[in-house]
């Protein structure tokens, strides 16, 4: 019994063997008639391009920076930065690939180079504004996908740190580019709608399936699509603002953000700040 136990490993291990060198010759060939499939997308595949490619980049050619964590960072078409801003520009896509930026040498150092006037900033909402301030700091415009922060102190920081340096900030809010709002900012100022008494905004987003850091994510955290267009339109500001919420979100989530609520309603009391700004007018905001 012991002696049929001992050939049935053997010839287990055997067997394992002989598929493995199968297995690997197969790969191999594959390899060399380059017919061998593309390995899936994942963060360390991904990592591993990056950090190949900011070893191979003259960075001294470099004077336009986006940051990013896309996984498909090298398919971005860069191409109409170019078209626009003329053949002096030589911009770079760094997405971090899953990594924040202070575990990122390479774009610290990038950050550095002389060469780099802008930095484009497209990364979680959790690190908007100490990268932010990094880029300001090391001498660098800033473009920054929404929001420009999560607390006031934050905000503040960004704004004293563009009056000192003189470098420009800008929170890249999107929908005030959008067709229909530039469509309905036509009329308005051709005096198509009459005048505005009152505006009202909402916006409703699915974010099943979105990276996990948005699970929980106070409402008011990404309320710039409705807050953008209803303060650009009157090309107004806030004076004051009062803030609400209801409803209440998964308790799996509540301790993510310290926020219990699955929708945020606030008041906005506006001004005028550009020439043609309404009067007075209150905005409600639901998110």
């Amino acid at each position: 019994m012991l002696k049929q136990a001992r050939v049935y490993n053997v010839a287990l291990f055997v067997s394992v063997a002989l598929f493995l060198v199968i297995w690997a010759s197969g790969l191999k060939i594959l390899e060399q008639l380059g017919r061998l499939p593309a390995p899936p997308i994942t963060a360390t595949n991904c990592i591993d391009e990056k950090f190949k490619f900011l070893h191979e980049l003259d960075l001294g050619q470099v004077n336009m920076l986006a940051v990013g964590s896309s996984v498909a960072w090298h398919s971005v078409d860069l191409r109409p930065f170019k078209r626009h801003y003329g053949p002096g520009v030589h911009p770079l896509n760094a997405a971090l690939c899953f990594l924040r930026m202070n575990q990122i040498a390479s774009l610290t150092d990038i950050c550095r180079a002389p060469a780099v006037d802008v930095v484009h900033i497209n990364t979680p909402i959790q690190s908007h504004a100490e990268q932010t301030l990094k880029a300001l700091r090391a001498g660098k415009h800033v473009a920054c996908t929404v929001p420009m922060a999560t607390t006031v102190e934050e905000c503040r920081q960004i704004v004293e740190e563009t009056e000192r340096t003189g470098l420009t900030y800008m929170m890249m809010e999107t929908v005030i580019y959008s067709r229909e709002f530039l469509f309905v900012k036509e009329m308005y100022e051709k005096g198509e709608l009459g005048k505005i008494q009152f505006l009202r905004a909402s916006h409703q987003q699915d974010m099943s399936g979105w990276p996990g850091y948005w699970e929980g994510l106070p409402p008011m955290h990404y309320a710039t699509h409705c807050v953008g267009p209803v303060l650009a339109l009157p090309k107004a500001q806030a004076e004051y603002v009062s803030c609400f919420g209801s409803g209440r979100i998964d308790d799996s989530l509540v301790d993510k953000y310290g926020s219990p609520f699955a929708i945020e309603t606030c008041h906005i009391k506006t001004f005028p700040v550009l020439p043609g700004g309404i009067e007075q007018r209150t905005v409600h905001i639901r998110r």
